[in-house]
């Protein structure tokens, strides 16, 4: 009988046991939203989180609280006193030293107002050809934090941040003030040119924390057969002031040129000729079918000298074999009185190369050689003269002007430079200079003097000027 009665006991006590653990499952809920001045705050989903904290039980464990991307959250829990806790790392100011006393009672609402160090307002997002175009103001809040990063995003999914995304376009945050609208233009990448929908939002981060703030997903209508926003870009081919354009762009209809220097053209392919060398910005708009957003290319080109024609410059002009001693007789050259032993010759003895043809000959006792051009000077004209001189005897310098003739026929300095030169080798010179504001309208001249070593006479020889202009 006792074995019975035991047997009997012991399944009681299983029974009850059972009846004890079964308790029923949490019933009510506790739902809100994550608000800043009372509007939904956008976040990266399960990104950011609360802790909820219930007092009173021997097992006491935080319970993790997701929030969902458009700033939602909710947790299934008994009824009860907890405690709401926001966490560090999110996009806003933590306060986690200050917990928020919530009673759930059944279904319970609770919005979770947080201060952010960012926010992003007035939002709006359009499609033009196969780009999208992004509107909306940073504004500051907290006014420690420093501006990280601003970015927009395009998803095939309706889940878009920083980790889900297609397409992230970053802009430049050194340009951005806060409260003023920005403007991001993002050309559909090849994942996303053939949906028929997408969706887009804009995030902002700051320096105390590593997620971001989002604005609220929105879906946008693609049409993958419509039409496509041009590209613009070009090469460019220079030859002396002439330079050649040629375009690289797609989908355009028509072009606009801005030469930088207030010439323009609506050729595809235009040449222009600049009336001085220099640098030149130029820009091409490139503009597609209707509804499409026109492209722009700016790159900058230097046109390079030009070659200015100096009569007789090689001084193969002077049509005899023999030496002449008088710059009047050789063409193209003169100076300011009749010159004894200076002109050219021919076959030298005295210089150790290139003693073929004819060189211009200096004997410093003489007036100086001068040669005027054709060439009329313009503002902000710079000039560059090459040559070659030797020492024949004596004669270890040169002295190298750039000159013009003004309208009542005077001859005047633009820029002089005296030069080392030595025996049995031609030297390389040149000389550079900028036109100066009485030389404008005033014809283009050189100008040669010899300069003797030690006073007496000295003879130098110089060959090969070129004269260029830009």
């Amino acid at each position: 009988m006792k074995k019975i009665i035991i047997l009997i006991a012991a399944i009681s006590m299983i029974f009850s046991s059972c009846e004890i653990d079964n308790f029923e499952a949490p019933a009510a809920m506790l739902s809100g939203t994550v608000t800043y001045n009372g509007n939904p705050v956008g976040v990266r989903t399960n990104g950011a989180q609360f802790e909820l904290w219930q007092d009173g039980y021997a097992l006491r464990e935080k319970i993790a609280v997701h929030i969902a991307q458009d700033g939602t959250y909710s947790a299934r829990l008994f009824n009860g006193e907890y405690k709401l806790v926001r966490l560090a790392g999110a996009p806003w100011d933590a306060q986690s030293s200050d917990t928020i006393v919530i009673n759930v009672s059944g279904n319970t609402e609770k919005n979770v107002e947080v201060k952010p160090f960012f926010t992003i307002s007035d939002e709006s997002f359009e499609v033009k050809g196969n780009a999208v175009v992004a509107k909306f103001k940073v504004n500051q809040v907290d006014p420690d934090a420093a501006l990280q990063d601003v970015k927009l995003y395009l998803s095939k999914n309706v889940l878009v941040d920083e980790n889900q995304k297609d397409f992230a376009l970053k802009a430049d945050v050194s340009t951005i003030i806060s409260g003023q609208e920005v403007t991001m233009i993002a050309t559909l990448p090849q994942s996303l040119d053939g949906e028929f929908y997408y969706f887009t939002r804009v995030g902002v981060r700051s320096d105390k924390s590593n997620e971001f703030y989002y604005t609220q997903v929105q879906e946008l209508q693609g049409d993958p057969n419509g039409p496509k926003n041009p590209t613009a870009d070009f090469t460019s081919l220079v030859d002396g002031r002439d330079v050649a354009f040629a375009t690289t762009s797609k989908y355009v209809e028509t072009f606009m040129w801005d030469f930088g220097d207030g010439e323009t053209s609506t050729e595809e392919n235009p040449s222009h000729t600049y009336a001085q060398g220099g640098d030149y910005t130029i820009t091409l708009t490139a503009m597609g079918g209707e509804g499409t957003i026109s492209a722009i290319a700016t790159h900058t080109v230097n046109v390079g000298y030009v070659l200015i024609p100096v009569t007789n410059g090689d001084f193969q002009l002077s049509g005899t074999d023999n030496r002449i001693v008088n710059w009047g007789d050789v063409q193209g050259w003169n100076s300011d009185s009749p010159t004894t032993d200076s002109g050219v010759e021919n076959l030298g003895t005295w210089w150790s190369a290139g003693n073929d043809s004819y060189k211009g000959v200096l004997f410093n006792v003489d007036a100086s050689g001068y040669n005027i051009t054709d060439h009329i000077i313009l503002e902000g004209e710079v000039f560059k003269l090459n040559l070659e001189a030797i020492n024949i005897w004596n004669g270890p310098k040169i002295t190298v002007s750039i000159v013009y003739l003004a309208d009542n026929g005077s001859r005047n300095e633009i820029s002089s430079k005296t030069f080392d030169v030595v025996s049995n080798e031609w030297t390389a010179i040149e000389l550079v200079a900028t036109a100066t504001a009485e030389s404008i309208g005033g014809k283009l001249g050189i100008e040669f003097k010899g300069v003797s070593g030690d006073g007496a006479d000295s003879w130098t020889s110089f060959d090969n000027v070129e004269l260029f202009a830009k």
